[in-house]
């Protein structure tokens, strides 16, 4: 994740989103869905597309750098490499499998069924991956902070006339 920081408060993150799932599943289709609030029937993606959309999540700009791969075995290899550096990946897979919803229960994942050609679920799937984004992020400043002041705190307690830097234990 990375920060533009201007103050705490005014703080723009940036998430870089992948789409994964076999060829023809409609990843490029729930992507047009959820910026243009369209629907297309789209050919195959070719390696990827890119598409950034800001959006406002309790009243915190984000910025989502989404990331459609192809789904086509003969890419594989290729759409690896956009998956580094990823924030979050949403799995876009045939309503006929069943067994996903058991999967991301069982690994502890959101579960969002969506539908790109009646909008139902789109949105509400990003909601909830940027929603999980801050939460991870919040906790992660959280930890930051305690760590700086448990540094703090323990750097104050020297009593032995030594100055030190840092005292990490």
């Amino acid at each position: 994740m990375e920060h533009d920081i201007i103050s705490e408060e005014r703080a723009v993150y940036t998430y870089k989103l992948v789409l994964l799932g076999s060829s023809g599943v409609g990843k490029s289709s729930i992507v047009v869905r959820y910026l243009r609030d369209e629907f297309r029937d789209t050919d195959c993606t070719t390696g990827c597309a890119f598409f950034t959309q800001r959006v406002y999540h309790q009243g915190k700009p984000l910025n989502f750098e989404i990331w459609d791969t192809a789904g086509q075995e003969r890419y594989h290899s290729v759409c690896n490499l956009y998956y580094r550096g990823s924030s979050a990946a949403l799995l876009v897979y045939d309503i006929t499998s069943k067994d996903a919803q058991a999967f991301a229960e069982q690994e502890k994942l959101l579960y969002i069924e969506t539908s790109a050609k009646t909008a139902e679920g789109v949105s509400h799937a990003f909601e909830a991956v940027a929603s999980q984004l801050l939460i991870m992020d919040h906790h992660k400043q959280d930890k930051a902070r305690r760590r700086d002041a448990d540094i703090i705190m323990q750097g104050a307690q020297n009593t032995d006339g030594i100055h030190r830097c840092c005292n990490f234990q």
